[in-house]
């Protein structure tokens, strides 16, 4: 992806990133009000084939539906196979900021400089690192 002024940065949304957001009552639209330049929020085909693979019960399930629900809004990056490593073989080679409350992923993509978004103490989102610039 070429980088210019008029790019649209991808955001990825990963599986627990989706999940904790319906949990806490976060709305996926404060996205568009942190990420304050050109973006599109995707979610990749792996973590909604994970969406859908999930054996959670009770609340957990419901929260695995919602959050399901909820990505059929955005688009589809065509990512397959582990999601983790999808997303930082993606973030390797693309300008992206991805968006995970894991804190393994969360120290691999910063290692490769990525940007991360993640909620904060349960109420808002936040990004660590440069993305205006990628």
């Amino acid at each position: 992806m070429a980088s210019s002024k008029n790019s649209e940065i991808p955001v990825i949304l990963d599986t627990n990133f989706l999940i904790s957001a319906v949990g806490f009552g976060i709305s996926l639209d404060f996205i568009h009000d942190t990420i304050l330049c050109n973006h599109r929020i995707v979610v990749p085909a792996n973590v909604r084939m994970e969406l859908l693979s999930l054996n959670l019960k009770g609340k957990e399930d419901k929260m695995r539906r919602v959050a399901l629900q909820l990505s059929e809004q955005f688009g589809t990056l065509e990512l397959y196979g582990h999601v983790d490593d999808s997303l930082v073989d993606y973030a390797s080679s693309h300008k992206a900021v991805v968006a995970t409350n894991d804190s393994a992923l969360k120290k691999r993509l910063r290692a490769i400089g990525t940007p991360v978004m993640f909620i904060k103490k349960r109420c808002y989102f936040a990004i660590e690192g440069e993305y205006q610039n990628i």
